[in-house]
């Protein structure tokens, strides 16, 4: 743990630019307490200096306030022996409170430590508490630091002042807030920690009691004859409208998306919606969180997507729950869970799934798969006729991660600076194969991939046999023994670095040849920046919904380029009154297939490789007539079946009839 000190004098005009800069920023985004640090008057007799350690080394500093009390804004070290020893075991997800900012050491250190998502925005932060009782120690310490960097990340919260303890306390009353893991202090704060362990206790058993009694009460509420008729008459759409709540999370963009899409359906229904997701980024779900708006609500109906009862234990078993199947998440298949209830309902978005009988296992029973499609949520996407059209070709998609790709292996320089993947630390541990195994194949690899067409590629993704295949051949070829305790390297969903790659290979493709030859396309997402042939193209990260829709008004053409083709980004662009070029896909291995509802050369147009794009693109570029029907005709046709008043209706009509099975 190292932190420069800063120049060692008298508070002076460097000083006071650090701390007006703070206070700056401050000032922006916590203006409660800005206004209540303002206040304090800035000491300029205060005296800073060093304090020095063995071999004449500056152990800390020593800042003598006007009273001639001292304290210490760098003392490394200062802890118990007990939080040195928890230290040591910690990790990057563990939350903190930290008492007193005497140890600047470890205060950035534990702000270092823990996670910043910085651009991994799906994940919920990592709070970082700081309780101050002294504001004249942390004026001093805006004199002394650069904050704005911590000021500025939204997972450190600060209580600051004698009230300091009972701040924090009444923050974490809030049921989904996220409590810390371990409070840490210097020695000469213990009574203070020892009061937050006492108030957190406190507030644990009371929050533990209380979740006891919605269990109960909830309970005994849908559980009741009266609650399960009232239940049974609003899907029957008989007295009030029915209720129904969605869960969903903040920390991810996929997850509201389509969850408000769905609600809004349920809204334009008529029905009563409420959409719940966590406090702030410093919350997470609990039960007791969800119990309380499942009281407060009193809904009908819980609907999430990709979740599952069995999940949230505490919940009433006799109220309908309806999943939306979109992932095949690892916990779906789990041999310990099941099967699901007569109140549970799943619906799968891809008819493939229902068809090979993908969902299915101890945990879904004898419980029917539904389809449920994804649409068009009208209230957001919708024709914009007197937008310009400025843009030929429109190409939305994100690349992964470079370091996720075989991207280490193309540069000499890097084969040993990579991260290691689950699977791959796994067939190295299993002794399975050798680290220099593991670049040869990897540089092997790379060698294969760049020989390969845009259609191979695909096959090589979609094709598990083919993909199977592929890796023996290449794993024989080093004379590796244990082949299959490799192939977690190839064909884990996926999640490995050659199938990211293939991945963005096949998100590539299409776009750079395009821009090779001459097109004005537009290519919207994250991580092109790898590709600076292509830079001029790129215009980094649209947002959903609005933005996203505009600039599909403005797009002569839209290009869908993914193994599933009827897709979220496939209806956006229909919704949208936009000219569909979908990539072609093998109805066998689509997910759902756009075939199924949408005519090639009517609705949309069909593309099979890079060059049969680009021939396309040519010719509708060229006959604007033809595409602005075919554009019109894909609208009307998306309007008749997919916006999502429909699709709910579809899902109430559902559940009303499992409902009447179950009562018969």
């Amino acid at each position: 743990m190292t932190t420069q000190n800063p120049q060692i004098k008298r508070i002076g005009q460097d000083h006071n630019i650090v701390y007006q800069r703070n206070l700056q920023i401050l000032r922006l985004l916590d203006p409660q307490l800005h206004a209540r640090v303002a206040a304090v008057q800035l000491p300029n007799s205060v005296a800073i200096e060093p304090v020095f350690g063995t071999n004449n080394a500056v152990q800390s500093v020593r800042v003598t306030m006007s009273d001639g009390h001292h304290f210490y804004p760098c003392r490394p070290g200062n802890l118990s022996k007990e939080d040195q020893a928890f230290f040591s075991k910690t990790t990057s997800m563990t939350v903190f409170c930290l008492i007193g900012t005497e140890n600047v050491d470890l205060f950035f250190y534990l702000f270092e430590r823990s996670i910043d998502i910085g651009e991994l925005k799906h994940l919920k932060q990592v709070p970082f508490y700081v309780l101050e009782p002294d504001i004249n120690a942390f004026v001093i310490l805006l004199c002394l630091y650069d904050m704005r960097k911590i000021f500025t990340s939204s997972r450190v919260k600060f209580f600051i002042g004698e009230k300091c303890i009972n701040d924090y306390l009444d923050f974490l009353s809030i049921s989904d807030r996220q409590k810390p893991a371990y409070i840490m202090s210097p020695n000469s704060r213990i009574e203070l920690k020892q009061g937050v362990i006492d108030g957190i206790t406190e507030l644990q058993d009371r929050q533990t009691k209380s979740l006891e009694n919605l269990m109960e009460s909830c309970a005994q509420r849908y559980d009741s004859p009266e609650r399960q008729l009232e239940i049974k008459q609003a899907f029957q759409n008989q007295g009030r409208p029915l209720r129904a709540m969605f869960f969903t999370s903040r920390y991810t963009s996929f997850l509201q998306y389509g969850t408000a899409n769905l609600a809004n359906g349920f809204s334009l229904m008529g029905c009563e919606v409420q959409v719940v997701k966590e406090t702030d980024t410093l919350s997470e779900y609990n039960m007791l969180f969800m119990l309380e708006k499942i009281d407060q609500f009193d809904p009908d109906l819980i609907m999430m997507i990709d979740h599952f009862r069995w999940e949230y234990p505490h919940l009433p078993q006799s109220i309908p729950f309806g999943t939306w199947v979109q992932d095949l998440l690892p916990q779906m298949f789990r041999d310990d869970q099941g099967p699901l209830g007569p109140h549970d309902h799943v619906f799968s978005f891809s008819k493939k799934w229902i068809r090979t009988k993908r969902l299915s296992g101890p945990m879904f029973g004898d419980r029917p798969i539904h389809y449920l499609p994804v649409g068009v949520d009208t209230e957001v996407i919708r024709p914009l006729p007197d937008v310009k059209k400025d843009i030929d070709v429109l190409y939305v998609s994100n690349l992964p991660l470079s370091d996720h790709t075989l991207d280490p292996f193309r540069n000499k320089d890097t084969l040993y600076e990579y991260t290691l993947f689950k699977n791959e630390r796994e067939a190295l541990d299993n002794n399975a194969i050798t680290v220099e195994q593991m670049v040869i194949l990897y540089t092997l690899i790379v060698e294969e991939l760049e020989k390969i067409s845009y259609l191979e590629a695909f096959e090589l993704e979609h094709n598990l046999v083919r993909k199977r295949l592929f890796a023996k051949q290449l794993l024989e070829l080093l004379e590796i023994k244990d082949v299959e305790s490799c192939m977690g390297l190839f064909v884990d969903n996926n999640q490995t670095r050659i199938g990211w790659d293939i991945f963005r290979k096949l998100k590539l493709t299409p776009a750079r040849h395009l821009a090779e030859q001459g097109i004005n396309i537009h290519i919207y997402g994250s991580n092109w920046e790898t590709f600076p042939e292509i830079a001029d193209h790129c215009h980094g990260i649209v947002q959903n919904g609005d933005p996203l829709n505009r600039l599909t008004a403005r797009s002569r053409i839209c290009i869908h380029n993914s193994g599933t083709t009827l897709h979220m980004r496939s209806m956006e662009i229909l919704g949208a009154g936009g000219f569909l070029m979908c990539k072609q896909t093998d109805p066998t291995i689509d997910n759902t297939a756009i075939t199924d509802f949408f005519e090639d050369g009517k609705d949309m147009v069909l593309w099979n490789n890079e060059q049969e794009l680009l021939e396309h693109v040519r010719h509708y570029l060229d006959n604007p007539d033809a595409r602005e029907r075919i554009a019109r005709q894909g609208f009307e046709s998306c309007m008749k079946q997919f916006t999502y008043d429909r699709l709910a209706q579809q899902v109430r009509e559902t559940i009303r009839k499992d409902l009447s099975q179950l009562e018969a």
